[in-house]
């Protein structure tokens, strides 16, 4: 038991966590010589020359459909469920110094699942919250993230202040050179079992045409086929915590679970192709085997999980 929550809170935190600061990897060497191209999409892997500073911005969405699989209690069958995500971001940066820059936006993800009547599991898990953070450039080899994200957390069937969360995001990339870089952070959020968790990542192109990427939530090694085209093999986590509604476990008939948190977990494996129609934007697709699924009320201990099934997942990336 102990090692799967362990593994729930690398999810959690370093979802977000990696998410803004794999954006960072692909500067030049000295990233304090000039103002830090902090938005572009990183189709072609190699470092490259930033921008001119200035406001920019990032927007994302995405959908994936995982297949039916069976779902137990134990040894208690709950049927099939599956699962769809959908997810939308978008976030601006604003240079306030040559080396600092404020982040302000927002992100919504939402969770839906397909269950059999009155299984303990809920129907949909979804976050709508702010982003609130800062950028800096500490010296030629180091940068730095921090963002809150305030927001509702929850099953959003009877939303109260017992749904708002505020997680933490703290990450430093330091630059060995601009092939290789380290990643290094932790996640502060107390709807999870571990509040506060440590976490670590690299990234190094080792060919010109071909990326290790080992950083979560989606650590992957990617090859380059063109300037426009690049396909990846590797794997995902997807997930959160959020707070289901005071009745549920009273519907579900275990009144334990009744406001309980829930952490739920996906660990995906599969391949996909990144295509840069415009310098702008990109569009991404995947597919694969979902080959882990838990549902996870560690306050109440009580678990599911579920069997492997096929996903397919679709995303659309712009930074400018």
């Amino acid at each position: 038991m102990t090692t799967l929550r362990v593994t729930n809170v690398c999810l959690i935190f370093p979802i977000l966590l990696w998410t803004g600061l794999g954006q960072l990897c692909a500067q030049e060497k000295n990233p304090a010589s000039t103002s830090p191209e902090w938005m572009k999409i990183d189709t072609d892997e190699e470092a490259k020359p930033p921008r001119k500073a200035g406001v920019s911005h990032s927007a994302s969405v995405e959908y994936t459909f995982v297949a039916k699989a069976e779902v137990r209690q134990g040894e208690r069958d709950l049927g099939d469920t599956d699962a769809q995500f959908f997810g939308l971001n978008y976030v601006s940066s604003v240079p306030v110094h040559k080396n600092w820059q404020i982040r302000a936006g927002v992100n919504w993800d939402r969770f839906s699942f397909g269950n059999t009547p009155n299984a303990p599991l809920p129907d949909t898990l979804q976050s709508t919250a702010l982003v609130l953070g800062v950028d800096a450039v500490l010296s030629e080899k180091w940068l730095m993230r921090l963002d809150f994200q305030p927001g509702i957390y929850s099953d959003f069937e009877d939303i109260s202040s017992d749904d708002f969360h505020v997680p933490i995001l703290l990450g430093f990339s330091y630059f060995v050179d601009s092939r290789l870089q380290w990643i290094f952070g932790a996640g502060i959020g107390f709807f999870n079992d571990i509040p506060v968790f440590p976490a670590v990542g690299v990234r190094w192109q080792f060919d010109d045409d071909w990326t290790l990427n080992g950083i979560l939530p989606k650590p992957n090694l990617v090859y380059r086929i063109n300037e426009q085209l690049s396909a990846s093999v590797g794997g995902e986590l997807k997930g959160g915590s959020f707070r289901m509604s005071e009745d549920f476990g009273t519907i579900v008939g275990n009144p334990a679970l009744n406001n309980a948190i829930i952490s739920y977990m996906e660990i995906r494996a599969g391949a996909g192709l990144v295509y840069q129609f415009h310098p702008a934007v990109a569009l991404e697709a995947d597919a694969g085997y979902m080959v882990y699924r838990r549902f996870d009320y560690f306050r109440a201990e009580t678990t599911m999980r579920g069997d492997p099934a096929p996903y397919a997942q679709l995303g659309l990336k712009a930074k400018f």
